[in-house]
């Protein structure tokens, strides 16, 4: 649902032998300039192509879109803390939890949640169904229960982003698991 002079991100696809040979999908910053409705089933949206993002980019729009959301709408608790080893907990219906310390903890439960830390070494969890613990700093680890999400980022000793995945519980990962992301793959935390 774009709205007119709006800026968004969209994953395109775009046809050039570059981007079908090396199996690449770029996705791009665009802006919403109309919508020309044709028919009851097919309309045509006219944009405006600002700038091709890179993976981390996405990922933290992705997440940030998800995180505004559930602020929004929010029917359960919310939830911050900052600091060195900081602990952030949030519980109830579409309830959001971050915290941003390095060693920090963030956990939300209830359906449609969202738990997101950004500091080194911290770990977000999530329980409830169609939510979300996203672990963006350095090392970090994250768990969901089934049907849920997790959403990594693996850096390097730059801090600078190499990988980024997103991965279903009891899909793609199993329930209740922690995970770290090393060298583009989800590997169990002990």
């Amino acid at each position: 649902s774009f709205r007119k002079n709006s800026i968004s991100w969209l994953p395109i696809l775009i046809c050039s032998k570059h981007y079908i040979s090396d199996g690449v999908s770029p996705i791009f910053c665009v802006e919403h300039l109309r919508q020309i409705k044709r028919c009851k089933t097919f309309v045509e949206t006219y944009i405006n192509v600002l700038r091709e993002l890179s993976v981390g980019e996405f990922v933290g729009l992705a997440v940030d879109h998800k995180m505004k959301t559930v602020l929004a709408n929010l029917v359960g608790g919310t939830e911050m803390a900052t600091g060195y080893r900081s602990a952030s907990s949030a519980t109830g219906y579409s309830s959001a939890s971050s915290a941003t310390g390095d060693r920090s903890a963030s956990s939300a439960t209830g359906d449609r949640s969202a738990s997101l830390v950004t500091g080194n070494f911290s770990r977000a969890s999530v329980k409830g169904e169609e939510s979300i613990a996203c672990g963006f700093g350095y090392k970090c680890e994250a768990e969901a229960s089934e049907g849920s999400w997790i959403a990594l980022v693996e850096r390097n000793d730059k801090d600078e982003i190499i990988n980024a995945k997103f991965g279903k519980a009891g899909t793609d990962i199993e329930p209740d698991t922690m995970y770290r992301l090393v060298n583009g793959e989800f590997v169990k935390v002990e």
